[in-house]
């Protein structure tokens, strides 16, 4: 019973001890600026609706990205202080990984 009792716990301790460990990869990564692919879990894992969160901001935060980096490499600006912006705003956005 009690080898029965210890398995038991270990299976129950990985599927939620990896999500989570996982997850706290995943938004490590964001904060690098990497917001490509998304979150996947093993089949029987903890923490679904959580790792469905982390996938609903990066869609939203790629989103975002992809608008700024249109509007910053297809701008057609005649002010000097103007054109050094929209430059600056392209190296912030060159650091985050979107495909």
């Amino acid at each position: 019973m009690l080898v029965f009792l210890f398995f038991y716990v270990m299976i129950a301790s990985h599927r939620m001890a990896g999500p989570i460990f996982r997850l706290r990869r995943i938004i490590r990564e964001m904060s690098e600026g990497d917001i490509s692919g998304e979150v996947r879990l093993r089949k029987k894992d903890e923490f679904k609706h959580l790792a469905k969160e982390v996938d609903n901001l990066k869609v939203s935060l790629r989103a975002k990205v992809k608008q700024l980096q249109d509007l910053t490499g297809n701008a057609d600006i005649d002010d000097a202080t103007c054109r050094k912006n929209m430059a600056r705003a392209g190296e912030i956005l060159s650091g985050f990984k979107i495909e």
